[in-house]
């Protein structure tokens, strides 16, 4: 869902930049530096989850090497 935001918030970033280009008004650039306040977050939010996704990856794996079944009788 995160990846969904990001995407989002990607095209509003691209659409309002040309638009700040384009337009060079004072209300363009105040558009702009919301949006992209907002992208920035979901971007960094995004790749800090990634990361955490990543260190669980990592620790699942290790526990799987280290397991070993115990026989039930």
């Amino acid at each position: 869902m995160l990846d969904e935001q990001v995407a989002v918030w990607t095209d509003a970033y691209e659409d309002s930049r040309l638009r700040a280009l384009m337009s060079e008004t004072p209300q363009a650039d105040h558009d702009f530096a919301e949006v992209r306040r907002h992208y920035d977050v979901a971007r960094r939010e995004r790749e800090r989850r990634q990361v955490e996704i990543n260190q669980m990856v990592e620790e699942r794996d290790k526990l799987l090497r280290e397991w070993s079944p115990k026989e039930v009788s």
